[in-house]
């Protein structure tokens, strides 16, 4: 008798360890399959841009009470926003045609900012009406397309757009920003930044216009788009770029 129970009790423990280590194999393969789906990601954005722009015009036709939207692209030139840039520019005729189905008199403007061998630049296209000419501006901007290691001055490139451009009193106001790394400025502290920051809100405020942002987890970008009644859309951190200088 004392040898049966001894031998139930080993198969008892032999079975127990055949479930642990099928648990175990179980929890293996999912962590593998996991990891492999993290690494199919890699790279890739977390929103649609195409889907993102639509929906930016769409809320921007939406909010019009007079039938007129001026709608500002800010775009960081540098290598890495390649093809990001390439999609914003394939999926602008995606606004026109919701803003054509909505009646809507839209004007597009493009800010183009760099910094090419050291030497920021920022370069302003006025606000023109219909989707040729910044098709056009898109195709043959003032600098070279997407050149330069590091990121050039988005917020002085905000900044000089809401100087300079002339909007129409009666018309909803967005900027688009799509950028894959930080905002800076020249003179780059803390405190001027900050300085910056606050004329864009003053500004914004004063004149209505919302700041949209396709870009990365940066509290600066969340902060424009979410004190501007803009929105905010993330994109991948693996798209990100150096914001020092080289």
């Amino acid at each position: 008798m004392k040898s049966l129970k001894s031998q139930v009790w080993k198969c008892l423990i032999a079975l127990t360890i055949l479930v642990s280590w099928g648990c175990l194999e179980s929890m293996a393969t999912v962590t593998t399959s996991e990891v492999q789906s993290l690494r199919r990601k890699k790279g890739k954005e977390v929103v649609d841009v195409g889907k993102s722009l639509v929906e930016i015009a769409e809320c921007a036709s939406r909010d019009s009470v007079n039938q007129a939207v001026d709608l500002v692209f800010v775009i960081d030139g540098s290598f890495t926003m390649k093809d990001l840039g390439k999609k914003v520019e394939e999926r602008i005729a995606d606004m026109a045609r919701v803003f054509e189905e909505s009646a809507i008199d839209y004007q597009f403007a493009l800010i183009w900012y760099q910094n090419f061998s050291g030497r920021p630049q920022i370069t302003v296209k006025p606000l023109q009406r219909g989707l040729l000419p910044i098709q056009e501006n898109f195709r043959r901007p003032s600098m070279a397309k997407f050149m330069g290691p590091v990121a050039g001055y988005g917020l002085d490139a905000i900044m000089k757009g809401l100087t300079e451009l002339s909007f129409r009193w009666d018309a909803e106001k967005h900027f688009v920003v799509v950028t894959n790394s930080a905002l800076k400025t020249a003179g780059e502290t803390g405190r001027k930044k900050n300085e910056v920051v606050n004329k864009i809100l003053d500004w914004c405020e004063l004149d209505e216009i919302r700041i949209n942002v396709i870009g990365i987890s940066e509290r600066i970008q969340i902060q424009l788009a979410d004190q501007t009644g803009g929105k905010w859309y993330g994109i991948n951190k693996k798209l990100r770029v150096s914001t020092k200088d080289s």
